[in-house]
């Protein structure tokens, strides 16, 4: 009976370690999915917009961004793993991942209500594309396009960087009759980060600060504890 005993809490030691790894990005993303969700089937408004297409817009939508926090946040996510397993001490990985939580929680917060409100905008222009053809023959196209044409207006600055050449640079920062000759040269091209981008580098951000505080101080009371140890000289 002990052995079974131990073997189940050998099974068990993996969903722990798991459990001490959530930095609330599990959390975050489901929310985050409920919320657009929420917000595309009661704002999709207009002709064009059937219940049926309110529900496969709102799946298309939430399915790319749960793509692209994927794709964005794995070197992230790589990373905590790699410095929560350097780090020797339960009570040191439980503080490591507390500092996260909390650094992280603001700015999740921010990047949820700038995302809820991208899709709101969005969805202001999605209300007003024309209806799907009522041919038979061509309908299911017609709301095929109809619904992608949606999900790049509502993901349009959350998951794809705004981006403009030098020439829209200058005829933006180029004032009527004003000598452009002395003006300092600009870049060939400048990009807006997504949402999500930015998301990324304000988490990577926070996660590089708090990561290289705790190793340090995991190596200081290694020292510490070595010197203890060691015998003094007479």
């Amino acid at each position: 009976q002990q052995q079974q005993q131990q073997q189940q809490q050998q099974k068990q030691q993996p969903q722990q370690q798991r459990a001490k790894l959530d930095v609330g990005f599990a959390d975050f993303e489901a929310n985050l999915s409920k919320a657009v969700a929420a917000t595309i089937k009661e704002g999709a408004e207009g002709p064009a917009w059937t219940e049926k297409l309110r529900e496969k817009l709102a799946k298309n939508v939430t399915d790319s961004l749960h793509e692209a926090l994927q794709e964005a946040l794995k070197p992230l996510k790589l990373s905590i793993g790699k410095t929560w397993v350097a780090l020797p001490a339960d009570d040191q990985k439980a503080a490591y991942v507390s500092q996260l939580r909390t650094g992280f929680a603001s700015t999740l917060d921010r990047s949820m209500g700038s995302i809820k409100s991208h899709v709101g905008i969005g969805l202001r222009r999605a209300s007003t594309l024309p209806a799907a053809h009522a041919d038979a023959s061509n309908v299911a196209a017609s709301e095929d396009a109809l619904v992608g044409k949606a999900e790049q207006v509502l993901l349009g600055g959350i998951t794809v960087d705004h981006c403009y050449d030098d020439r829209d640079l200058k005829a933006k920062v180029a004032a009527p009759g004003k000598n452009t000759s002395a003006a300092p040269a600009l870049p060939g091209k400048f990009c807006i980060p997504s949402v999500i981008a930015s998301l990324a580098k304000r988490l990577n951000d926070t996660q590089g600060l708090v990561g290289m505080t705790m190793r340090f101080e995991a190596h200081a009371l290694d020292l510490a504890q070595r010197s203890a140890k060691s015998p003094r000289r007479p």
